[in-house]
């Protein structure tokens, strides 16, 4: 059995969210506990040197991801799109 890559468990994180409207994404003073997950994993998988394989991973997924905040050097942060739960966001970073 191999060990899944960091980007397979958020695709996966992001995939059970995505699927569960009774998870509150919006809720910023006691984030549940998967969402918190999905943003250590997206700032660990995104926002490192070489980052685009892991971009295109998830884009390949079906989700949408834009910066929110850049300097010269890159993201700094950016948004996840979720793709059912039209409109919602979480961001990262």
């Amino acid at each position: 059995m191999t060990i899944p890559e960091q980007i397979d468990i958020l695709i996966q994180l992001l995939n059970f969210i995505d699927s569960n409207e009774d998870i509150d994404i919006e809720n910023k003073r006691n984030p549940h506990v998967l969402v918190e997950a999905v943003v250590y994993l997206a700032t660990e998988c995104l926002t490192i040197d070489n980052s685009y394989p892991n971009f295109q991973r998830l884009r390949d997924a079906g989700y949408k991801l834009r910066p929110a905040e850049q300097d010269s050097f890159g993201w700094l942060t950016g948004w996840i799109e979720l793709k059912k739960r039209e409109g919602q966001q979480i961001l990262f970073g």
